[in-house]
């Protein structure tokens, strides 16, 4: 469930990596997408160290619970 976005500024590459949850007991199929770390492109390949923390992060139901009671659902 996680994700890497790619994009350039000003020519600069960048990488946006977060997670998807789904914060609703209401609604199932609601995903919500939690940026995580904003960090520069060094290299062609994704930090594979940054994605595991970021998976260990989306696990975590103190996060998950933080998430329902600030998006209030």
């Amino acid at each position: 469930m996680c994700f890497v976005f790619k994009y350039k500024n000003k020519r600069v590459s960048a990488r946006l990596y977060g997670f998807l949850c789904n914060p609703s007991y209401k609604n199932p199929g609601f995903q919500l997408f939690i940026p995580v770390r904003l960090a520069d492109k060094r290299s062609n390949e994704t930090d594979i160290t940054i994605l595991d923390r970021i998976a260990r992060l989306s696990r975590e139901e103190s996060v998950v619970a933080c998430v329902r009671t600030y998006n209030g659902f």
